[in-house]
């Protein structure tokens, strides 16, 4: 996709779906954070700190080849979902 070809509709999802990477980024961030501050073992901070770099190569992907993988998608929202559950851990301990 040329940015030609680049409709105002692709540009508006482009944007949006960055701006739901960036949140994901920075709960994971937040939370990796929290987990070091506590210094529990309890909580795989490597392991988030692999899930923020997943975020960011998608991203990145996107922003090169200009194509919006719908996996992509799902594993950003699974990654989500897990970072924001292990945000409410956080908040209740």
């Amino acid at each position: 996709m040329t940015t030609s070809n680049i409709t105002a509709a692709d540009l508006d999802k482009k944007t949006k779906i960055y701006d739901k990477i960036k949140l994901l980024v920075d709960v994971i961030g937040r939370n990796i954070a929290r987990i070091k501050k506590s210094g529990t073992n309890n909580f795989d901070w490597l392991e988030y700190n692999r899930d923020s770099g997943f975020a960011f190569n998608i991203k990145a992907k996107i922003a090169s080849t200009g194509i919006i993988d719908k996996e992509d998608l799902k594993y950003l929202n699974s990654l989500y979902k897990k970072h924001l559950n292990i945000q409410k851990l956080l908040d209740n301990a």
